[in-house]
């Protein structure tokens, strides 16, 4: 089983479809459901961006980390 963020790779998609040079938009919106729907069933890891302290570097940095549900 490989998991994998949802969220981003369905922002990339929506992405792509903006950026696209299809005109065709039936097939835009039958592709752009497909993959929707293969992601929504898709095993994921849920995250939430975080802000913090790097001690380290004493820099504010931000990243995200795996929320337990």
């Amino acid at each position: 089983m490989r998991l994998i963020d949802a969220t981003s790779l369905k922002n990339e998609l929506f992405r792509a479809v903006r950026e696209s040079q299809m005109n065709d938009m039936d097939t835009i919106t039958r592709g752009l459901n497909t993959a929707i729907g293969m992601l929504n069933s898709a095993p994921t890891i849920h995250t939430k961006s975080v802000k913090y302290f790097d001690e380290d570097e004493k820099v504010w940095k931000q990243g995200e980390v795996i929320v337990n549900e």
